[in-house]
């Protein structure tokens, strides 16, 4: 994967973030429905990025640990939490692809 694709999740992920972010600060409904929409996108890369993981290479990647955060958090109706962690390893990612081809 390249560095491109990390900074796009990032970018996702932070939309979700702050999305949710605002609505929890002041209850504009459809910022919530804003940041849901930016959390299945990111999901979905995600859990796209874990099933080509498992299936061509078979190993488990840091997508799966994103994948079950971002699935608990939002069954347990706390998805800031899981875009949170989303946005913190795609910028922890992006970060380290993007300074090894330096």
């Amino acid at each position: 994967m390249s560095a491109t694709v990390f900074v796009i999740r990032t970018a996702i992920a932070l939309m979700a973030v702050l999305s949710f972010a605002v609505h929890n600060w002041t209850g504009f409904e459809p910022l919530k429905w804003l940041g849901l929409i930016f959390y299945l996108i990111c999901f979905a890369m995600y859990a796209r990025a874990l099933v080509m993981s498992l299936t061509q290479t078979k190993r488990v990647t840091a997508d799966l640990l994103v994948v079950t955060v971002m699935v608990v958090s939002f069954l347990a109706g706390q998805p800031l939490s899981g875009a949170l962690v989303a946005w913190f390893i795609s910028m922890g990612l992006a970060i380290s692809f993007s300074s090894c081809r330096i």
